[in-house]
């Protein structure tokens, strides 16, 4: 049986398709959707034959304790699709902690804009992944963390839209600079 494996990050799930051919001209196609926030654990392992080929596994595990939820071998550069992964998920996991944060990311499905500004840890964890992901440089997080902590609202959420929505190639990278100053600017203000 050799299985492959299509992963898909989209804005609030993992996608996973995946086929399995039986080597008597039967192929199985799956597919199974990964909510972002139930995802617990990403590791990587490997078995004998993986070890063989110098070959790992990814592993994604969730919060409704049925184990592994996806196991995804052949990928060509594992430890980034569980780096991805984690990213994905952590962000996902902040942008759902702050009240009215993004539109259509919000704890209750609504429009955001609301009050509140989602608590100071969130806010430390949006900024922290932001500069590791390269959205936002460490003296600029520097320079704004303090405004962006004792902000009524949080203004992270749009940093992280404009950053999701320049790696999906919506806006250029150029435009998301321009964004990220304007925001910058606004937050120091």
């Amino acid at each position: 049986m050799a299985p492959y494996h299509s992963l898909t990050l989209e804005r609030d799930t993992l996608k996973v398709k995946w086929a399995v051919n039986d080597c008597c001209f039967h192929i199985a196609h799956n597919t199974k959707a990964v909510p972002l926030e139930k995802i617990q654990d990403v590791q990587l392992s490997e078995d004998c034959c993986l070890t063989m080929f110098s070959l790992k596994q990814v592993n994604v595990e969730t919060a409704a304790g049925a184990g592994r939820e996806v196991e995804a071998a052949f990928c060509a550069e594992p430890e980034k699709v569980r780096d991805a992964i984690q990213l994905a998920a952590r962000l996902h996991k902040a942008a759902m902690s702050a009240p009215g944060a993004v539109a259509g990311m919000t704890r209750a499905g609504g429009l955001g804009g609301g009050l509140g500004g989602g608590n100071i840890a969130a806010r430390v964890s949006t900024m922290d992944t932001l500069v590791r992901r390269g959205a936002l440089s460490p003296e600029e997080a520097a320079r704004i963390r303090v405004s962006v902590l004792a902000s009524e609202t949080d203004p992270m959420p749009r940093l992280v839209d404009a950053a999701n929505a320049m790696d999906q190639a919506i806006i250029t990278p150029n435009e998301f600079a321009q964004i990220k100053t304007k925001i910058i600017a606004q937050i120091q203000d």
